[in-house]
């Protein structure tokens, strides 16, 4: 739903460099430190003889991850456990992927290329090298285990994938942490175990509702009832390294759909309404059907089809971004979203009698004679709402508590119902 913004306290490649020498320090790999941090040909002595050893039960992974005179692939090595040396673009870098799924992609293809299944002892081979339980382990040394460490330079205060709840991060004794959900699961692509960006702090719903139920391998899963055999469409999910609900063009938003009267619910005092996702903003290449301002199947609100008139070369574009609409309906069904939204009427009706009692004019007449005062902090319009909501309006802020793209959404289209009432007025 909002992206990860996990770059505030180290840059890519110091948090990068950091993860590789805790996850040395905190023995959660099966290689030696020469082979994970030096940079010149490895001896391949120690773990790494182990390593080599136990991979014999997984020829496709020794391949990717060793060469032909048994000598660690250090830049394979490296890939694995975090990413490309150079940012993808869409994390602001300028490597030669444009994502980070596209890295991960590209891991998976050249370990297994065409097989689509990973046998169990494959599991059990990466499960003695990529050790994820070792990260919730305190070493000899240290005061706290390695999952806590990256939780506090990551510094994600609310789960990204539904932005409703905190994950909180308490240190010492009685130590709590979020969930950390393998947004490649660890169940299909077991050598992804202690990826760094692989793991997504996250809440304990998102987490358990996503499951082993996204990314996989296989397009279609035949399920046998009887004699009959049914076709389920497994898609993928928004990564939220990659991307969010609020892309260029490519934009998801809260809408309130009343039920009956529209004139109690926008006053507050009323929930006979519904919150759901609908598409906001999209390019020129796709065509959306045009709904009404009713209660709408989600199948059919994200329904799109590209646009004939334009260019071969556009088409290429509107396939990338009809995937995009693909991968956002999956998240919403999968993790329950809106369900789970519509739990939270009393706050959104509190927003909604605020809106109503203090318009957009009273608003500005409440600011005005503040900052005419002689106090020495100036108050602007933006931060006067953002206190007035109890929110983080701005995009780049929304991750600093729950509900804040909610709440953005809603005034958004409050503010759209105030301008057009006005436009009729002066027409």
């Amino acid at each position: 739903m909002i992206r990860l913004r996990a770059f505030e306290k180290m840059s890519y490649n110091e948090i990068r460099m950091e993860y590789l020498k805790q996850l040395v320090a905190y023995k959660v790999v099966e290689f030696d430190e020469e082979d994970i941090l030096d940079n010149g040909p490895s001896k391949r002595n120690g773990k790494s003889k182990t390593s080599y050893k136990i991979l014999t039960d997984f020829p496709a992974l020794r391949e990717y991850l060793y060469n032909d005179n048994q000598e660690i692939k250090r830049d394979n090595l490296r890939q694995i456990l975090i990413g490309p040396d150079e940012a993808p673009r869409s994390l602001g870098g300028r490597g030669e992927f444009a994502t980070m799924r596209n890295v991960f992609d590209k891991i998976i293809l050249d370990i297994e290329g065409g097989n689509s299944n990973v046998l169990k002892t494959a599991v059990s081979v990466c499960e003695k090298i990529f050790k994820y339980k070792q990260l919730n382990i305190v070493e000899n040394g240290f005061s706290e285990p390695l999952a806590y460490w990256l939780q506090r330079q990551l510094g994600v205060k609310v789960c990204p994938y539904c932005n409703r709840m905190y994950t909180t991060t308490l240190y010492g004794k009685k130590r709590i942490r979020p969930d950390f959900d393998h947004f490649y699961p660890q169940s299909i692509y077991p050598y992804l175990a202690v990826s760094l960006f692989n793991l997504i702090p996250s809440c304990s719903i998102c987490n358990k509702a996503k499951s082993d139920n996204a990314e996989i391998k296989k397009d279609i899963e035949k399920e046998t009832k009887g004699s009959n055999f049914k076709h389920k469409q497994k898609s993928s999910i928004i990564y939220p390294y990659d991307e969010s609900y609020n892309e260029l063009q490519m934009c998801i938003s809260f809408r309130i759909i009343p039920y009956e009267t529209q004139k109690e619910v926008i006053m507050g005092q009323s929930d006979k309404f519904w919150i759901e996702f609908r598409p906001t903003a999209h390019s020129k290449n796709l065509e959306f059907e045009d709904l009404a301002p009713t209660k709408t199947e989600l199948d059919e609100r994200f329904r799109c089809k590209i646009n004939s008139e334009i260019s071969s070369e556009e088409t290429i574009a509107a396939q990338a971004e009809s995937e995009f609409w693909d991968r956002a309906k999956h998240t919403i069904n999968l993790l329950r979203l809106e369900s789970l939204y519509n739990e939270h009427k009393l706050e959104i009706m509190n927003i909604l009698r605020i809106h109503y009692e203090y318009n957009q004019i009273a608003r500005k007449l409440i600011v005005k004679p503040l900052n005419d005062s002689n106090v020495a902090t100036h108050l602007d319009f933006t931060s006067f709402t953002d206190l007035l909501y109890f929110a983080f309006l701005k995009q780049e802020e929304w991750g600093n508590s729950p509900l804040n793209k909610l709440k953005s959404d809603i005034l958004e289209q409050l503010n759209e119902l105030e301008n057009t009432r006005k436009k009729w007025s002066e027409g």
